[in-house]
């Protein structure tokens, strides 16, 4: 009631209760940290926020109230599915049976109706569309979907899988980039409530460094000049051989460069010795952020569209990035994008002089690139739930 004494405008400033659904592990996967990332920002705007996880073993060490169905156990005895192999998982939503579905709908939908009952929840947010699809029965809550590049890509390459439900319940849609919601709004009878965010990265953990990482780099042996870098992506085998042909073909144009592959397994290595070429593996996310920030481009040899998460990442680190062209990518505002429209290691090698004789980033452009960021565009997502509650 005392909502109602407050002028609409001071609304939003209520306390929330949310529940997050992310499929994948929190600490190693990037639809996990996309779910950390929300949640705490979430808490910042002093909201409450749980969140389910798919893990394989059980980890409560957030800030968050944290629940995780766990796989490879008597409960669930397969793989965390996934919709781009990854260092965690190879079995793809394609690849499970109708009787895995079963296991995983009768255990995701029993936690989320426990705890929805004990938490009295405001609103659910599902990191991906197929984890609400194979529900049987919609929360009775507000209900959000975030729609992604990952799934809208395996969806586009192989369709759905027909034991995937889906509903004509009411929920919102929350999208980034036109390519997803194209791929899922075009799986709909009825139309969707839709709403654009634009929150591609989180600035926190991929920020624009100004200090000298000294020790970090050492470890690494990372080079100093003009780095080239692959960056950890679920490239298929041909797309990194790819960057490995453009780096072999590389050495005939006179630059001092390295090219560097930073790979988000420790299984991915050199079949041979290439001058100028290494791999590397970082320990954790912020390595990672500090190799950005010492590297000069990205070339990102992908056939598919890469996660838009990334391409922001490495230009606000100061990366220029060269890629592929998709139709999506001209909606944004991205400096230093460089494309090409074929994958060959001739046209990626022209694109990386291209890139390499290019100004640097102005200070200007480093700023336009953080709107993009959770942390600058958090109230507008805050806005879609609370107008919905």
């Amino acid at each position: 009631s005392h909502l109602l004494d407050k002028p609409p405008a001071e609304k939003y400033h209520c306390d929330m209760n949310i529940l997050l659904v992310s499929d994948a592990p929190l600490d190693e996967s990037e639809i996990g940290y996309k779910a950390q990332n929300i949640a705490m920002e979430l808490l910042k705007h002093e909201h409450t926020v749980t969140v389910i996880s798919f893990e394989y073993t059980r980890n409560d060490t957030h800030p968050f109230n944290a629940k995780n169905i766990l796989f490879n156990t008597d409960s669930i005895p397969f793989e965390i599915p996934v919709y781009e192999k990854c260092r965690y998982s190879n079995t793809l939503y394609h690849n499970l049976s109708s009787e895995n579905i079963k296991i995983i709908r009768e255990k995701l939908g029993n936690e989320i109706d426990k705890i929805t009952h004990m938490y009295g929840f405001d609103a659910i947010v599902f990191s991906h569309t197929i984890p609400f699809f194979i529900l049987k029965n919609r929360p009775e809550i507000p209900t959000f979907v975030m729609a992604e590049i990952d799934e809208a890509n395996l969806i586009n390459e192989a369709g759905l899988p027909d034991y995937i439900k889906i509903h004509n319940y009411e929920f919102s849609l929350i999208y980034s980039d036109t390519y997803s919601l194209k791929t899922v709004t075009g799986l709909f009878e009825n139309e969707v409530k839709i709403f654009k965010w634009g929150g591609y990265y989180n600035r926190s953990i991929y920020r624009y460094h100004e200090e000298d990482f000294t020790d970090i780099l050492n470890e690494y042996e990372f080079p100093q000049g003009k780095n080239i870098i692959l960056p950890p992506l679920n490239l298929t085998k041909r797309e990194i051989n790819c960057f490995v042909e453009t780096a072999r073909l590389f050495r005939i144009f006179k630059y001092d460069t390295n090219f560097i592959i930073i790979a988000n397994d420790d299984t991915t290595k050199l079949e041979e010795d290439i001058p100028d070429l290494k791999v590397i593996h970082p320990k954790n996310r912020f390595h990672t952020a500090v190799l950005y920030n010492n590297s000069t481009a990205a070339v990102i040899p992908a056939e598919m569209p890469s996660p838009s998460s990334v391409i922001f990442e490495l230009v606000a680190s100061g990366v220029k990035v060269l890629t592929k062209q998709h139709d999506f990518m001209s909606k944004f505002k991205i400096p230093r994008l460089f494309t090409v429209n074929n994958l060959d290691s001739k046209e990626l090698a022209q694109g990386i002089i291209e890139m390499l004789d290019s100004p640097e980033f102005t200070k200007e452009e480093l700023k336009d690139v953080k709107r993009y960021s959770f942390q600058d565009s958090f109230t507008d997502f805050l806005k879609i739930i609370e107008e919905h509650i």
